[in-house]
Order: C-alpha cells, then structure tokens, then sequence
C-alpha cells in the first residue's frame, strides 16, 4: 500500500494492466526466476482420488493397521487409463507380489476397451508396478492396494500399504532367532 501512495505502482494500475508487476528496487519484490519460466512440466494437478479399495476399508480396516505405505507408478494402457478417470475400476480382491524382483499388482480390475466394468473375458489382470530399487528391502511378499490416485505431476499413482493385525505384536523376528537356535542346538 505505501508504494500505492508513493506512486511507484500507480501509473501501471492506470495503464489498464490487470496485476501490478514489482518494484525491483526491494529485493523480496521480485518474483523467483522459476516462476518466471511458463512451461507443462511446473503445473501442479490437484490430487484427485480415482479409486478406493472399499472391502479393506470396511471390513479389514478396523482390525488391521499399516506399517507403511508406498506410492508407486502404475503402468495402463490408454483405455484404461479413461476407464480408471470415469471411476469404472474394482480394488476389492487386488493385491501385490514381487516376482523376480518387479511388483505385480494381481485382479486389479479395469474395463479396457469395449469391455464391462466386471469382464472375465480378460482374465486375470498383471499390472506392473514401477518401484524404486530401495523399495524392494521394505516391500514384502504380498502388499494390499489402499488407493488408485492422480498425483500433482499428472501421474497415476496406486497407494499399497504393508499391513500387521491391530493389538497383536509381530514376533516374527523372534521365532526366527529361536528356529536357528533350535537347529543349531539340534546340528
């Protein structure tokens, strides 16, 4: 408002111009050179939920709760891609395992072209997961997908999550130490 009074912006707001540019003199006015450069690849989509896995939520939801969550790319095809923005897609039964170190994402249901929202003509559906090399120490032997989502860069991203039962402690790692124990003791 002081540069207003002073008339440093006024003859720019009376030239018919919608926004003001700064005053360059303050150093803070000006805007930063990556805000000046107007390409796709600075747009920020806002994240847009494309489906929810509603069975775990319900049911599993209450009893379960997660160790950790990934998100990992998902790789369509384009018409799957259209079914999956028109909300046609089922992630009741889905589930993820690493085969030869990729992540599969089993019974993802997505109509393709021409297809109904259940089809059975395609049969068992195989989506690759795109996961980063460190994620293959965390990812475990079958993973549960919460969520199907367009990120801020455009992608699609799938959320899958490692899940333990709620209240009970994992022992996993002490039943293993006492197996080796045994059987060195029994060796």
């Amino acid at each position: 408002m002081e540069l207003l009074a002073r008339g440093v912006l006024a003859p720019r707001l009376r030239a018919g111009l919608r926004r003001p540019l700064p005053c360059l003199a303050h150093p803070l006015a000006a805007p930063p050179a990556w805000q000046l450069l107007r390409s796709r690849g600075l747009r920020h989509f806002p994240i847009k939920l494309l489906c929810r896995n509603q069975t775990f939520l319900r049911k599993a939801g209450s009893t379960f709760e997660m160790e950790r969550e990934w998100n990992l790319g998902i790789m369509l095809q384009p018409s799957e891609v259209k079914s999956l923005r028109d909300r046609h897609a089922d992630l009741s039964v889905a589930f993820g395992a690493f085969y030869k170190h990729e992540l599969f994402l089993h019974q993802l249901h997505i109509p393709g072209r021409d297809a109904p929202v259940y089809s059975y003509l395609r049969g068992c559906m195989h989506v690759t997961l795109m996961v980063r090399a460190d994620d293959h120490l965390w990812l475990t032997d079958a993973q549960i997908p919460m969520r199907i989502e367009v990120g801020e860069t455009g992608w699609i991203k799938v959320i899958m999550a490692a899940c333990y039962k709620r209240g009970q402690v994992d022992n996993r790692k002490r039943d293993d130490e006492r197996d080796i124990k045994r059987q060195l003791r029994d060796w």
